[in-house]
């Protein structure tokens, strides 16, 4: 997953500028991807099914 988040934010990035809206908006497109480690399920549904 970290290669997700360098995707969206590469290595150097001054998160200072960068929104608050934009990262919880990058955060939403990570959890609610799909996984074949997870069998095909997103990373939220994972820690919905886990609580």
């Amino acid at each position: 997953m970290n290669s997700e988040s360098r995707y969206w934010f590469p290595k150097g990035i001054d998160f200072n500028n960068v929104s608050q809206q934009k990262i919880d908006w990058v955060a939403n497109i990570i959890n609610d991807k799909l996984w074949s480690c997870l069998t095909w399920i997103s990373a939220k549904e994972m820690f919905l099914q886990n609580i």
